[in-house]
């Protein structure tokens, strides 16, 4: 057990001639912040809020009405700082507010809380208390704590101007002191070992946006707590431009004058602290507003009648066992189901075991007897996030007391490390920090406000937060499905390790393997890392090759795929014997042996383990090396990108150090093994040196390559994201079916498999759209766009996806000649800027790309156009190919289609001409509607 910190500078004692009361429940914390923590934190905040009453009845004449200590405490800072109380005493004060909630339930878990957080609380609390003894007591209402004497209520100053002029002043004296005492902000904050540093922990929960914050301790002050819900970002996102306009209008009036804001209830809301404000022209969005909190939380947001049906049908509350706001669904499960003998979906746990994972009060003694997916489902489409995902977990196997172990540590990492006894507190448990985001400071939330809600990407699951802020032991790996979020854990990543190795003057590589989503992902890194951008480079990673090179007086004359197919050829016709009678045969071999392995020469290559490969006697290997040099004669001077990767392994390995400190890799499975192989030389090995992202069923370029073979050792070090968070669960199943029967990896040489992967949102089944020609497709395809715009939808959310940007064309000309701007994705810039039709600005069109370019984004709706036999997969690619090639071929056309389908959010929209495509799964209704 650490240490106290020396308590002769918190001494109480002024407190006792004038609050005898208060003076003694200070002492008392005192003494037991070392051997008792928790019933310390509760006398702290007991002596913070006896001062605030004795204000209250200084400057109101009466003590305040709220008794009650988990409410009134909040609301007296609100309401003294409208008047008065200066803002760095009241943040601490809410500091000594939200460290006393830590220890409010000492008496049934006792020595949870740590001395640290205990002797902080004190520091606090006697800050503010000198403070309001030096000069709001003594100069406000001319009292002198210290000395014996009555509080009669003194009369006010004359004027604003008087009272602003006081103010001023006694912030100018309190900064004096804190110099003169010499503890600084600093110094109070500085960690003492044993517990978490609270400081720290207010400050990477501002740092959340990446936002340049230099004062990460400055709460919300002069207005209300104010928060957002992931619900309204949603919602907002779908909203016409006007009225988004109204949203950002209405979330600065939050952060200016809360208290002027035009609340109603809702009428026949089951949830009394659930208010509507009216945006015009028939819009409004829907608050968390309780009467006797400081606390206003952004929930939804749309057309009125909506607002009012959308929260009849919710209520938030705190969860009695773990402490956190949730967003819990009105109604019973549809589903009513006879004893029929089948077990439980979720097995045996009591009932105390179902509180403790998040499930509401008054689902606990339904869940038992849930015995039908059709009934567990209607269940889960009623509950809390956190609960449906901790139930689902137990339904697909895993462990109860694994299970009940993860919600326990993402208790214990909470601000409080108990069950908040206040709004505030609860809306920063880790389970409600996944669906709210509560910036830490007016100049947080400022800035926030200026960035598009889409940019935020502020959600994370507790298990991506905990991936995010990890400290590897060297190269780790993250897999997980599409919509996972591997992208937005990827971004985060790179943020930290910015924020923790740039400041020693380290620089984070941020690379991927496709030179459009690095595009993509540039601006986004950039807005979520704020100031700490500048330490992140992001880059694709053959662009930066080829500019390693440049930069070394090399200029590569790339190969093209028509000179690699003639020199193959070539090589080919020269061999009398050849090993393998078709060029795709060699070209197989070659990048097994070659862009994989690094096996440059014949020994090498004859060494090479074949497991997987099938036997090759040495004779046929070295006849087969022969053709691969042979083929490199008929290159010439030109080279490969194996060429161009291995040459800046080679410059890289002469610099006198690694130019880059840590690596962060989005879409891994599509990298090459001279690609890996670059990058692991770019970074040293240490701690947190590599970080790689990726899901090998969405591999679309590359065949598998294992990263223990390019020098990459994850040793263990690997976690899988199961949540899918982007598609509902009818488009995640429609997509995966496309991959049944094939077999993907790990990208270290193990299996993996979807199994365990789900959204926890149902949605509905994809529209499957027959077509009788491409005219009658492309009509119906604008028709259905057309619709959903009418329908509020933007036109940014809507995306029409092609396996080759020929079939594009037709979807464009239909959308225009209905007035939709169209916004061709897949067209390069500089190809755009000579057409006679140029794209509208992206958020304002709808999208048309292809299925390769599509890679990396979302979009709420999603029509995938042109998938008939023929067409997906491509019969171009596979005719003529041998069975291996074949098998490779569809298998990335498979993956690809898998892809395409799960960048959508809400709805996809599938059409074809003729007959299906096979990866359609057979027997799946055809017809205009939902299936």
């Amino acid at each position: 057990m650490p240490s106290p910190r020396p308590t002769r500078s918190l001494n109480f004692a002024f407190l006792g001639s004038s609050f005898p009361r208060l003076e003694r429940l200070a002492a008392m914390a005192e003494r037991h912040a070392h051997t008792h923590p928790d019933a310390s934190l509760v006398q702290t905040r007991r002596v913070g809020e006896g001062l605030l009453k004795e204000l209250h009845a200084c400057a109101f004449g009466e003590f305040p009405k709220e008794q009650d200590e988990g409410g009134s405490f909040g609301h007296l800072i609100w309401k003294l700082q409208q008047s008065w109380l200066p803002r760095t005493v009241a943040n601490k004060l809410r500091a000594v507010k939200n460290l006393g909630n830590g220890g409010a339930h000492y008496d049934a878990q006792p020595q949870e809380s740590t001395p640290d957080q205990a002797f902080r609380a004190l520091r606090e609390l006697h800050d503010a208390a000198k403070y309001l003894g030096l000069h709001v007591f003594r100069k406000t209402f001319n009292i002198s704590i210290g000395s014996p004497g009555s509080f009669e209520k003194p009369p006010r100053p004359q004027s604003e101007k008087e009272l602003r002029a006081e103010l001023e002043q006694a912030q100018r004296e309190l900064e004096e002191l804190r110099e003169e005492s010499g503890r600084l902000t600093a110094t109070s904050e500085a960690p003492t070992g044993g517990g978490p540093d609270d400081a720290a922990s207010a400050e990477a929960a501002v740092r959340e946006l990446g936002l340049d914050d230099t004062d990460a301790r400055q709460v919300l002050s002069e207005v209300a707590t104010l928060g957002f819900a992931l619900t309204y970002r949603d919602a907002r996102d779908t909203l016409p431009e006007s009225v988004r306009s109204a949203a950002t209008a209405l979330e600065h009036r939050l952060t200016r004058s809360p208290g002027e804001m035009s609340l109603a209830a809702v009428d026949g809301a089951p949830d009394p602290k659930l208010k509507l404000t009216d945006l015009g022209t028939g819009f409004a969005a829907v608050l968390l507003a309780p009467e006797s909190d400081d606390v206003r939380v952004l929930l939804w947001v749309g057309a009125r009648g909506d607002a009012i049906a959308w929260a009849r049908a919710r209520r938030f509350e705190i969860h009695e066992t773990t402490g956190a706001l949730q967003e819990v669904l009105v109604g019973e499960p549809a589903v009513r189901e006879a004893s029929d003998g089948a077990a439980p979906i979720v097995g045996a746990a009591s009932d105390e075991q179902l509180l403790k994972l998040g499930v509401p009060s008054e689902f606990v003694k339904l869940i038992p007897e849930v015995r039908s997916d059709e009934a567990f489902e209607a269940i889960l489409a009623l509950l809390p996030a956190e609960a449906g995902e901790r139930l689902l977990k137990l339904a697909t196997g895993d462990p109860l007391e694994r299970v009940l172990a993860e919600a326990r540590a993402a208790a214990a990492t909470s601000t409080g490390r108990r069950p908040a006894i206040d709004l505030e507190l609860a809306l920063r448990h880790p389970d409600a920090r996944r669906r709210f985001f509560v910036p830490e400071s007016v100049r947080a939330l400022e800035k926030a406000l200026e960035k598009p809600l889409d940019a935020w990407r502020l959600f994370l699951h507790p298990d991506q937060a905990a991936l995010v802020r990890r400290r590897f032991r060297g190269p780790a790996r993250v897999l997980g499905g599409a919509g996972t979020g591997k992208t937005v854990v990827a971004v985060h990543r790179a943020r930290h390790l910015a924020r923790t190795l740039g400041r020693e003057g380290g620089r984070i590589l941020f690379t991927t393997y496709s030179r459009n989503l690095a595009e993509n992902l540039r601006p986004l890194v950039t807005s979520i890392c704020g100031a700490d951008a500048e330490a992140v480079e992001v880059t694709h990673i053959d662009s930066w090759a080829v500019g390693l090179l440049h930069r070394s007086d090399v200029h590569p004359d790339i190969a093209n795929e028509e000179a690699i197919e003639s020199a193959w050829e070539a090589a080919l016709r020269e061999t009398d014997d050849p090993v393998w009678p078709t060029v795709s045969e060699f070209r197989d071999e070659f990048e097994w042996a070659i862009e994989q392995h690094g096996a440059r020469t014949a020994n090498a290559y004859v060494g090479l383990p074949r497991t997987g490969r099938g036997r090759l006697g040495r004779g046929k290997q070295l006849a087969a090396f022969e053709v691969f040099e042979r083929f490199r004669k008929h290159l010439g001077e030109q080279m490969l990108w194996v060429d161009i990767h291995a040459r800046a392994c080679e410059i890289v390995a002469a610099l006198p150090e690694p130019p880059y400190r840590a690596m962060v890799v989005d879409e891994a499975q599509d990298m090459t093994g001279e690609q890996l192989r670059l990058i692991r030389a770019l970074a040293p090995e240490d701690d947190n040196d590599l970080f790689f992202v990726g899901d090998a069923h969405q591999r679309i370029y590359r065949k598998p390559v294992v990263f223990s073979a390019c020098g990459i050792q994850i040793r263990g070090r690997s976690r899988r994201l199961t949540l899918n968070y982007r598609t509902t669960e009818t488009i995640r199943r429609f997509a995966i079916r496309s991959l049944e029967g094939q077999a993907f990896d790990d990208l270290d040489g193990g299996d993996d498999t979807d199994e365990g992967c789900v959204s926890l949102r149902p949605g509905v089944a994809p529209n499957q759209l027959p077509c009788d020609s491409t005219e009658d497709e492309a009509n119906r395809v604008a028709t259905e766009i057309a619709s959903l715009l009418e329908g509020g939808c933007p036109p940014g959310g809507v995306c029409a996806v092609a396996r080759q940007k020929q079939r594009l064309g037709a979807i464009g000309d239909a959308l225009t000649a209905r007035d939709v701007p169209v916004h061709r994705l897949h067209e390069r810039k500089k190809r755009q800027s000579g057409r006679s039709k140029k794209s509208a600005p992206e958020k304002e069109a709808v999208s048309l790309t292809t299925m390769h370019r599509v890679k990396g984004l979302e979009f709420l709706h999603v029509f995938l156009v042109g998938v008939e036999k023929g067409e997906v997969p491509r019969a171009r690619l596979i005719e003529g190919a041998d069975e291996t090639a074949r098998a490779r071929i569809e298998r990335q056309e498979r993956s690809l289609f898998y892809v395409a389908g799960t960048r959508a959010r809400e709805r996809l929209y599938v059409s074809w001409v003729g007959e299906p495509s096979p990866f359609i799964a057979p027997g799946r209704k055809r017809s205009g509607s939902s299936e």
